[in-house]
């Protein structure tokens, strides 16, 4: 399967306009419901496989979310958006922390994290906000579809339940502290560069 950044990469260098974050989003929600699941559900240890992958991918989250407050958190249009970046943050140690144990109780091993990888679009607290808005609402998708399914253990879903209002949080936080042509135009770029957030 060609990662979706490809797709944008290829549209920006054929002259055809380039996907609207929103759709990018639509589209990495799409993959993740329709190709990506049901290949992770394909793998014999395909719970244990899946909840190391959001060990990773929260981490990774938590230090992009860092990388902002301790590099622009000077922009910040208000003292609002820098408290509510603040909790975010908080609520993302917890989230850490539910997964590695909800990891270490299926009999699974804390992965090793491989280094954060900083898009070069994230050059300002509007740019991060806007990067980490569109991957919340990425995640949100993924959540919504594995709530719904039959096949994911009930300790997973749990889990997944406590964390939902948090993430909506997060997703409402990200957008207000940016701005609405950012948010418009930052991802594309991000994933021309780097791929998909996650």
């Amino acid at each position: 399967m060609e990662p979706l950044y490809r797709e944008v990469e290829r549209t920006l260098s054929t002259g055809s306009p380039a996907m609207t974050p929103a759709a990018i989003v639509e589209e990495a929600i799409r993959r993740f419901r329709e190709e990506e699941w049901p290949e992770m559900k394909r793998q014999p240890d395909w719970v244990r496989t899946y909840v190391a992958r959001v060990v990773v991918g929260e981490k990774d989250s938590l230090a992009m979310m860092c990388h902002i407050r301790d590099t622009f958190g000077h922009e910040a249009p208000s003292e609002r958006d820098r408290r509510t970046l603040d909790a975010i943050i908080a609520q993302e140690e917890g989230h850490v922390a539910m997964f590695s144990a909800l990891l270490l109780e299926l009999g699974g091993q804390i992965p090793d994290q491989p280094k954060t990888w900083i898009p070069n679009t994230l050059i300002s607290w509007a740019s991060g906000c806007a990067i980490a808005a569109r991957g919340e609402e990425i995640r949100l998708g993924e959540i919504t579809h594995l709530l719904a399914d039959n096949d994911v253990p009930e300790q997973v879903k749990q889990v997944l339940v406590g964390i939902l209002r948090e993430e909506e949080f997060h997703q409402r936080g990200f957008t207000r502290a940016t701005d609405s042509y950012t948010l418009e135009t930052v991802l594309p770029c991000y994933w021309e560069n780097h791929g998909p957030p996650r």
